[in-house]
């Protein structure tokens, strides 16, 4: 009775909408299993940003290959297309696709003003179906039941070309589900998840991410905290107010592990005084 929810609703294209995370990967390996004779006019998309981690590449390619489906893997560039088809071997991994846009942009991107993953993400993903002829396509999200207000919201939206499909949430599926199901896998995302989340996915150093994060980031990849500081600086501004990447970095190579609670979830910033959770 479950797989009803994954059938594809209709005979529009339909694109599945894959971060590289457990997941999507959930969503996609469902999706497969429940529709056996595939149209051609489906497609899996992954937008990298270059700022992804290695392992959530290494994910995305073992999807592929277990899965037996082809992932189509775009990049952002600046001039028309606006996109670019890469692959594991090609996609770029410090992060070009994103200084590029920030260059062309002049200025930051925000939690106000989130246009990274408006562009890099789906823009790109829209362009590429524009380019295929497509005027209209099922995009499946990977929200899950136990995150309705994202469920709920995304679904309020206007949306002139995109008919938003969530089977995750229409099923019922919880990120426990989701967890029991790659506990059973032969390969699994390479990043630790905590609390249903994993840290590290996405955007390595994403501005939306906790200060305990991103100081792991620091502390685990001192090397991929770096891109973020000299952003900053070739700007002089930041991403967050009042969060330099430059102190943030100070203080975790000065403090080491005494910036770090004994408490799991907690990092202990000496700059404001403050403990960050996750």
């Amino acid at each position: 009775m479950i797989n009803s929810f994954y059938k594809i609703p209709n005979d529009f294209p339909t694109v599945i909408q894959f971060s590289g995370g457990r997941t999507s990967g959930f969503m996609l390996n469902k999706i497969l299993d429940a529709n056996q004779d595939l149209p051609n006019n489906f497609h899996v998309l992954f937008q990298n940003t270059g700022r992804e981690m290695d392992q959530t590449l290494d994910f995305v390619r073992d999807c592929s290959i277990n899965f037996s489906v082809n992932i189509t893997w775009l990049e952002y560039i600046c001039n028309p297309p606006f996109f670019k088809i890469v692959n594991y071997e090609t996609a770029s991994r410090n992060g070009e696709p994103f200084e590029a846009l920030i260059k062309k942009r002049k200025y930051l991107p925000n939690v106000v003003t989130r246009y990274c993953s408006d562009v890099l993400k789906y823009r790109t993903a829209k362009r590429y179906l524009v380019n295929m002829g497509y005027k209209k396509w099922n995009s499946a999200i990977g929200f899950r039941a136990d995150e309705m207000r994202r469920v709920e919201r995304i679904h309020s939206r206007k949306h002139i070309r995109e008919i938003i499909w969530t089977p995750l949430a229409d099923a019922g599926i919880t990120k426990s589900d989701i967890q029991i199901f790659w506990d059973n896998q032969s390969f699994n995302l390479g990043l630790i998840g905590i609390k249903g989340k994993t840290p590290l996915g996405n955007c390595d150093g994403c501005f939306l991410k906790s200060e305990k994060n991103l100081a792991n980031l620091c502390r685990e990849y001192p090397e991929r905290a770096l891109w973020w500081r000299n952003m900053e600086a070739m700007f002089g501004k930041t991403f967050v107010k009042d969060r330099r990447w430059s102190d943030l970095i100070d203080t975790v190579e000065k403090q080491h592990e005494f910036a770090f609670s004994d408490q799991a979830d907690v990092f202990c910033n000496s700059v404001h005084g403050s403990c960050e959770g996750y």
